[in-house]
């Protein structure tokens, strides 16, 4: 006597064959039956050459400029931390600024040590004319020890009262 297959098995066996018989269609629809190039090999061979053209298409657009990834506290433009492992170390402050017209700009900025590590830093001030131009002579790197957990005022005055904004550098003692 024999056995009927399950129909679940009946069922599979058909699903398959279906299956199979789309995907050797869909992968090798320009390979004729005497061909004696498998579907497999032929699909990784366009794939690749595919991707090749894609690869080798030129942009020749000019790139579209890159955004500042630094959140809006951290990138002040008037505040630049030349050594880049540092801006996590240190929390700055508003700045104080004494500008009446009748002497030069003078600025102080509060800064904080975010760490339980003594630093050795330096420091300086670019100030800039209303125009956004920088006022010379520019001041010299000015040395500043931080403690751990405290804070120091960086300070600064222009030299001429032509000056109405200020920029400040800091970076590792050197």
């Amino acid at each position: 006597m024999k056995l009927n297959a399950p129909a679940s098995r009946t069922k599979f066996s058909r699903t398959h064959r279906f299956s199979r018989s789309i995907l050797r269609l869909s992968i090798s629809p320009a390979l004729s039956k005497g061909s004696s190039m498998r579907p497999l090999p032929f699909f990784v061979t366009m794939t690749v050459i595919s991707m090749t053209l894609v690869a080798c298409k030129t942009d020749t657009a000019p790139s579209p400029g890159m955004g500042d990834y630094y959140p809006a506290p951290m990138n002040d433009p008037q505040i630049s931390i030349v050594s880049p492992e540092l801006r996590e170390h240190l929390g700055f402050q508003p700045a104080l600024l004494d500008n009446d017209g009748e002497r030069p700009l003078s600025v102080e900025l509060p800064v904080r040590n975010l760490t339980y590590n003594a630093y050795q830093l330096e420091y300086r001030m670019i100030f800039l004319n209303d125009g956004g131009r920088e006022q010379s002579p520019i001041m010299g790197w000015q040395h500043l020890p931080l403690d751990p957990k405290q804070v120091a005022r960086l300070k600064g005055s222009a030299l001429s009262n032509d000056a109405v904004s200020y920029r400040v550098e800091v970076r590792w003692s050197r």
